[in-house]
């Protein structure tokens, strides 16, 4: 059996949200009622935004991984996952929620996004420079190149 990735999602009023901002869990399942959980399998591509009461806000875009390969501990997230992009602060946060919002206006699910491309994003915000654009001929590009990999 292929080890699937738990991502928890929960929503506590007056102080913490955090919710799948993109992907396509396999399935879910909802312990409580202020909680629930997703699940993904290993190559899946997800993001998960944490918002709390004094407006703080966090983003990160994962890779659930496989078996072997290494992960990165996140709280809500077991047994962890590869990390492609994390936005710390609200600032960050929202400029990487305006570059999904520009994928998602091109019609291209984000989550068939490039995971070059997730990374490569992420070093931009932490160096403070102009964010890459996601283009349909880029995205066609890394399809093309996915179909000939055996």
């Amino acid at each position: 059996m292929t080890p699937l990735t738990r991502v928890a999602l929960t929503c506590v009023p007056d102080y913490l949200s955090v919710w799948l901002r993109f992907g396509r869990p396999l399935w879910e399942d909802v312990p409580e009622d202020r909680s629930r959980c997703v699940y993904f399998p290993p190559g899946a591509i997800f993001a998960r935004v944490e918002h709390r009461a004094d407006g703080r806000q966090r983003l990160a875009v994962l890779r659930a991984a496989g078996p072997g390969e290494r992960v990165v501990c996140l709280e809500g997230i077991a047994p962890g996952a590869q990390l492609l992009l994390h936005a710390t602060t609200t600032a960050k946060t929202a400029q990487a929620l305006n570059a999904i919002a520009a994928i998602e206006a091109q019609r291209i699910p984000p989550e068939d996004v490039s995971e070059d491309y997730w990374c490569v994003l992420h070093q931009r915000l932490v160096a403070g420079v102009a964010l890459p654009v996601y283009a349909a001929a880029e995205h066609a590009a890394m399809l093309r190149r996915k179909a000939l990999q055996p």
